[in-house]
């Protein structure tokens, strides 16, 4: 009977006591499983109903994922800590039936456990509910979770072929040939690029319908908006894909902003003249300008022609090449070309009757303008394009009155060294400007124009311009001549000039007296005023050496003028040795010739090319200027 009681007594204790004891055996499980008693914590997060979520660590790193029924739309998520020390974390708007990355920060030797907040309501309903997230880091500052080995994944990042584009266009960067089961992709810009710029760029995310539910978008758009000349050749993106598996692939991809500038030039010759055929072929073999980048028109031998021949020899048929005629990158000449250079013997002037005394016969011919509607044919070339160009049969792109010229909007009078990149130093999109200039040497010869020793002349000119790019000035010295009866503002424009050669190193020499220099001993740049006859002696012109006299008719009657003591400074000039010299082919008005100041300011300061200063700085566009020289020519500083 004793035992009998002893087994029920302990029957009864059992049935008493045991409920609690299975309680207290759940809960030391639950602890140990939530890490309390040992230091090895799995990644785990608890968060209350509708949600459920997970964490994972990378370095630094905590990734909770958030899983987001449908029908609910979190208001906020707040009150995330570790212990009682609030942590940073980054999300983007949370998206329905989709699991959503909190992305945050964890710092230096934080412990305890994670905590956060997350207020929500459901579609169509403005009651707020709000649920709590829990979660645990050790000691250490990181949450424990198994090593991820990725050693065998087949994620790889492909963020496409290298580009080269030209500024304000829109290049797409494309990873969609990454492989693996990717749920994100990033892109990243990782060189520096500020100081490139005249101003803000833009940046553009494309994402395809088919991709909308992704954070971050496997196609990116750039465009670059205000480039400026100098700036970094490469700017490198980095593309970084991830998996399910938390592994990450990256790779860069290379923009180049701009072509270099010899693949951005085209030559123009005269295809019924087997010489220009020659000097083309010979300049773009010296300078590796892109075959396709060539155009030939068939214009007869005159230093003039009306604007009707203008029109139907070179106007039009050169407009329908470049609007048709892609690179092998597919983009349009017509937006890719920039430079011009125009081959001997192609005509310099374009020029009407004189409306006053028109006779029947040029009236029939259609050549019956104004006497100002005359430009150099190089300047016209240069506005083909721009949207003001008249249409009505006159050429040039405004009426002035005084004559049919139309303002350079790329030109600024007033302008300091501080704010010239704002002004001068980016690219264009306003308006399309060319800028050209003529390889066109002339003739030693009075009377005929003999072609043979006119293209190896002008040949002469590519080398010299080559020569002085690799070896410098070789000592030339910088003469400016001033003419007290120009003026204060003539001569304070050419002092200027003088000061931006002297703090380039040059020596210079300035004649304040009025009188012409009567020999310039070596010189490399020249600049003067004023004098119709050509009496300098210049002697031991160094190679590439750069001339601009400031004279109404400086290139007058090129062919017919050979000789010193005659009209025609140019010319003369190149026959002393000058590589590249600046003219005008009849009266441009005082209001119309280039500005020294800003030519120098940009040629020795910013390192432009001759041709693309000269268009920066001359007042009028369909007018009268005109620049003989390699157009790709950027002369050298003093040694």
């Amino acid at each position: 009977m004793l035992k009998k009681k002893k087994a029920q007594t302990s029957m009864e204790y059992l049935m008493t006591y045991g409920w609690a004891i299975i309680i207290v055996l759940i809960a030391l499980a639950t602890l140990f499983y939530l890490g309390v008693f040992s230091p090895n914590i799995p990644d785990i997060c608890i968060v209350d109903s509708p949600f459920t979520c997970d964490i994972t660590i990378k370095g630094n790193e905590l990734i909770i994922g958030l899983n987001v029924p449908l029908n609910i739309e979190i208001q906020e998520i707040n009150n995330i800590k570790i212990g009682e020390q609030e942590i940073e974390c980054v999300f983007t708007e949370f998206e329905q039936n989709k699991q959503n990355r909190i992305i945050c920060t964890i710092p230096p030797n934080a412990k305890g456990k994670i905590d956060f907040d997350i207020i929500y309501s459901r579609i169509l309903s403005s009651i707020e509910h709000g649920v709590k997230g829990k979660g645990i880091v050790n000691s250490q500052g990181e949450i424990d979770s198994p090593e991820q080995d990725c050693s065998e994944s087949d994620l790889v990042a492909d963020a496409g072929e290298n580009k080269i584009v030209l500024p304000h266009t829109w290049v797409n960067l494309n990873g969609s040939n990454s492989q693996g089961n990717i749920i994100s992709y990033n892109w990243e810009q990782v060189s520096d690029i500020t100081t490139g710029f005249c101003g803000n760029y833009e940046t553009e995310i494309l994402i395809p319908e088919e991709n909308l539910n992704q954070p971050n978008a496997r196609f990116l758009a750039l465009k670059y908006s205000k480039f400026r000349k100098g700036s970094p050749e490469n700017i490198i993106y980095k593309l970084t894909i991830e998996d399910s598996d938390g592994c990450i692939s990256e790779d860069n991809v290379s923009i180049q902003i701009d072509f270099p500038e010899n693949e951005r030039t085209l030559v123009i010759y005269a295809e019924n003249w087997d010489t220009s055929i020659d000097l083309a072929n010979y300049y773009m073999e010296q300078r590796n300008i892109p075959n396709e980048n060539i155009f030939g028109v068939t214009t007869d031998l005159r230093d003039k022609m009306y604007r009707s021949y203008f029109d139907s020899s070179i106007r039009f048929p050169l407009m329908n090449f470049l609007e048709t005629t892609e690179d092998e990158n597919g983009i349009l000449l017509k937006d890719k070309i920039k430079y011009i250079a125009v081959m001997a013997p192609i005509a310099f002037w374009v020029k009407g009757c004189r409306a006053d005394s028109c006779s029947q016969a040029c009236s029939d011919a259609g050549h019956c303008y104004h006497n100002a509607d005359l430009a150099s044919v190089d300047s016209e070339i240069a506005v083909i394009f721009h949207p003001d160009y008249v249409e009505d049969g006159t050429g040039h792109l405004n009426n002035l009155g005084i004559a049919n010229f139309g303002g350079n909007l790329i030109y600024s009078e007033n302008y300091n060294t501080e704010d010239l990149a704002d002004i001068l130093g980016c690219e264009n999109v306003w308006q399309k400007i060319y800028f050209v200039s003529r390889l066109d040497y002339g003739d030693n010869l009075e009377g005929d124009y003999d072609h043979d020793e006119n293209v190896q002349n002008s040949m002469i000119l590519i080398d010299d311009a080559i020569y002085a790019e690799q070896q410098g000035t070789n000592g030339g010295l910088a003469y400016v001549d001033l003419d007290p009866d120009m003026g204060i503002s003539g001569n304070t424009e050419f002092l200027e000039t003088a000061s931006f050669m002297e703090e380039k190193g040059f020596e210079i020499y300035i004649d304040e007296e009025g009188n012409l220099f009567e020999t310039v001993e070596a010189p490399f740049h020249y600049i003067g005023w004023y004098s119709f006859h050509y009496n300098t002696l210049f002697t031991n012109v160094k190679i590439g050496a750069v001339g601009f006299h400031r004279h109404s008719w400086s290139d007058f009657r090129a062919y017919k003028y050979p000789t010193q003591g005659s009209g025609g400074w140019s010319y003369n000039m190149l026959r002393d040795g000058f590589t590249c010299v600046y003219g005008t082919i009849t009266e441009p008005y005082g209001s119309g010739m280039p500005r020294t100041n800003n030519i120098y300011d940009l040629i020795l300061n910013y390192n432009y090319s001759v041709v693309e200063a000269h268009y920066n700085a001359i007042p009028y566009l369909s007018w009268t200027n005109e620049i003989i020289c390699d157009p790709l020519y950027h002369p050298p500083l003093p040694e």
